[in-house]
């Protein structure tokens, strides 16, 4: 089954909980894919990239 990623930035989810501050201060637009057993799992987003989400809705 294929899954469309929306981020050029895609990380296993051990480098996330390894160091998250790093990974999203080191991601493009704020947003990185984060996998899990080689699929995707979620989206990790910056509070910065998640308040210009949130304003893309009202």
């Amino acid at each position: 089954m294929s899954s469309r990623i929306l981020t050029s930035d895609v990380i296993g989810i051990d480098v996330l909980l390894h160091d998250h501050h790093a990974v999203l201060a080191k991601s493009t637009g704020g947003a990185v894919a984060v996998f899990a057993n080689n699929a995707p799992a979620f989206y990790a987003v910056t509070p910065a990239r998640m308040a210009e989400l949130l304003a893309l809705e009202e």
